[in-house]
């Protein structure tokens, strides 16, 4: 509603995000009668819900098998997934093959826990802040067996994504 409420913003009558899940939606029925205006707000029906669920795989699969809802469609989920970097891969192919409830996984983000105490025990003699991206490949590679060339070439390889997300971060 604007000004005096004789404007108002027409959005859409259904959620478009996970930021409105908890909108409320309606319709505005603007009727004219003999010259007079009016008008009148219709709630627009759940037909189905958006819900966010955070922690790790293991608790989500339990909250997700725990739902009950009324709606008619399926709702959509948005997960938050604290799990350590080794098991996203699997987790993404488990997230694949879900068909637990009805429900459609839309959208998902890891959040690492240990990857920052990783970094740190990786490097113990350099705080977190002063750790270049670089340094952290090189370090991260020693524990592994490597020819020389193969070296080389992961080396350039990296250099190049490197300055890639580098450049596509200043844009």
């Amino acid at each position: 509603r604007y000004g005096n409420g004789q404007m108002r913003y027409c959005g859409s009558p259904i959620p478009l995000s996970f930021s409105e899940k908890e909108d409320e939606k309606k319709v505005i029925i603007v009727e004219v009668d003999n010259n007079i205006l009016s008008s009148r707000s219709v709630n627009v029906p759940k037909f189905r819900s958006l819900l966010k669920l955070n922690g790790s795989w293991q608790d989500i699969k339990e909250k997700i098998e725990m739902l009950n809802t009324e709606e008619l469609l399926p709702p959509l989920i948005e997960l938050e997934i604290y799990e350590p970097i080794s098991m996203i891969a699997s987790i993404e192919y488990e997230i694949s093959n879900y068909k637990i409830n009805g429900v459609n996984i839309v959208k998902r983000r890891f959040v690492a826990e240990q990857q920052e105490k990783a970094l740190s025990q990786l490097m113990p003699d350099k705080s977190i802040t002063e750790l270049n991206p670089r340094e952290v490949f090189l370090k991260k590679l020693e524990g592994h067996t490597i020819s020389s060339e193969d070296m080389d070439t992961l080396l350039v390889a990296y250099g190049q994504l490197l300055e890639e997300v580098q450049s596509s971060e200043t844009i």
